[in-house]
Formats: C-alpha cells, sequence, structure tokens
C-alpha cells in the first residue's frame, strides 16, 4: 500500500526541507557523534518499551519521523525484541544517509512518510515510536487518526515531544502569544526548526480519545541542558497511549 505524498511545506508541515534538513544533520553529528543515542528522552523511551514488552510481545515497530541516525531504529528493535521496524522519514537527504548506515542483515527499513501518510498497512503495528516529530503537525487530530489506523487494538505508542512549557517560553521571547497552533521557530545547530505550538490537552485529551486511544502515562523532564536553572524547567513531554478500540468504535 503506498500514497501519493505531497511535499510537506505545500501542506504547512514545515521544519523538513532539504536545506534545514542538512544544516541539522550536520550539526547533530558535530554534537552528538553519530553513536549517541543514550539522551535522556531515549532512554526514558527504551524503559517505556521494556514496561510494553512485559505485557504483551513487540512484533512490529514503526518509527514516524524516524530522521537520520539509524541506531535510533537498532535501540528500538533490541529493547522490544522486534522481528520488524520500519522508519518512517519525509527527508530524503535523512533517509539517504540512514540508507548509507544500514546492515544488509538487520530487520530494519526506512521508508518516506510522515505523520499525515505513513504508507503503512492498517492495523499492522505492535508499538509506535516518535521522537520529537508530532509537534511538526499543525492539527495533532490528523496524526492521531493516522496512528489509530495503523495500530493494531491494544497496540502502544511512545512519543516524545518539546514540552508545551519550553514552547511557551520560546514564543514569549519571539513576541507572539501561546495559543493552539501557532507557528514558532527555535534554532538548533546552525538553523532553525519550525513547528507548532500545542496545549497538553492537545496531546493527552480528546484528540486522543475521538480517534479511539487512551492515555497509559505521561512525565514531563529537562534533558540536554547543563545549567541548573534551566535543568529545572522541563523541555520534554513524554508520552504512551494505547489503541483501545477500532474505529468504528472511536468517538466520532
Amino acid at each position: 500500500m503506498s500514497y501519493n505524498i505531497p511535499k510537506l511545506l505545500e501542506r504547512e508541515a514545515i521544519g523538513y526541507d532539504r536545506t534545514t534538513a542538512e544544516k541539522y544533520t550536520a550539526g547533530a553529528e558535530q554534537f552528538f557523534g553519530v553513536e549517541k543515542v543514550e539522551d535522556a528522552a531515549t532512554v526514558a523511551m527504551e524503559r517505556e518499551i521494556e514496561k510494553i514488552r512485559e505485557e504483551q510481545p513487540i512484533d512490529t515497530v514503526y518509527d514516524i519521523g524516524a530522521g537520520s541516525n539509524r541506531d535510533y531504529l537498532r535501540t528500538w528493535q533490541k529493547t522490544a525484541g522486534a522481528k520488524r521496524v520500519v522508519g518512517v522519514e519525509p527527508s530524503a537527504h535523512m533517509r539517504d544517509i540512514s540508507e548509507k548506515t544500514k546492515n544488509e542483515d538487520e530487520p530494519i527499513t526506512v521508508i518516506e512518510g510522515d505523520w499525515h501518510h505513513t504508507s503503512l498497512p492498517s492495523e499492522s503495528a505492535d508499538l509506535v515510536v516518535s521522537r520529537f516529530s508530532l509537534h511538526y503537525l499543525r492539527d495533532i487530530r490528523d496524526g492521531y487518526t493516522e496512528l489509530a489506523r495503523i495500530l493494531k487494538l491494544g497496540g502502544h505508542a511512545v512519543i516524545s515531544v518539546s514540552h508545551p512549557d519550553y514552547c511557551r517560553g520560546e514564543l514569549v521571547k519571539q513576541g507572539k502569544k501561546a495559543v493552539e497552533g501557532e507557528s514558532m521557530s527555535v534554532p538548533v545547530f546552525d538553523t532553525t526548526l519550525h513547528y507548532y505550538y500545542h496545549e497538553p490537552e492537545a496531546y493527552l485529551g480528546e484528540n486522543a480519545t475521538a480517534s479511539g486511544l487512551e492515555l497509559v502515562e505521561t512525565q514531563s523532564f529537562n534533558w540536554g541542558t547543563k545549567e541548573s536553572g534551566e535543568a529545572a524547567k522541563p523541555n520534554t513531554l513524554l508520552f504512551v497511549l494505547r489503541k483501545k478500540s477500532g474505529p468504528h468504535q472511536a468517538k466520532e
């Protein structure tokens, strides 16, 4: 099954153009090193995956917004004990980098797609992970509709996003009001990422339940900031969702 995927910039899901991807990738490699995936957000996501694995087997994992570092996909595969991992990434530049570091014998593939259209079969995922990509959607309902479509009944999603408190502070610096769906820009690695501000309720409330998803757990924390004053301010929101009903049961 495949979709004809329009360019993200034409859909106002901004921040994935090639120039931004190239600058971000270069900066990330310089800052983190290509092998480093043990940041606090990833470690916290691993712990959640381990808890899910204790309850039920995880055969198929999808990573939406997989980026260029294939080691994240390897981390999910190892932690979940999955037979198959598929990374979904809209940037051709990042997919190319991931392709260059693949091992022929690993059960990992990377395909073109995004939160609007993953190009993945319905009800085929035991687990969906997403690390700092859901906030690129202006309307979270669009992403949750797709998430509910690809998850199996009882399947889980482990998601991390930039914390609304952090985003609110960035908007204030830019002289903007923090209203749902407000576009924002954040300087990172000699480039500027563009995404949208969302209230906690947009991630955790009716958008999820209307799609047949339920909130299992949520946590807020700071990662990557060394300064003690900043470390007390959460910059990451992590939450776990579970598909509790099929499309015919979901709230309209």
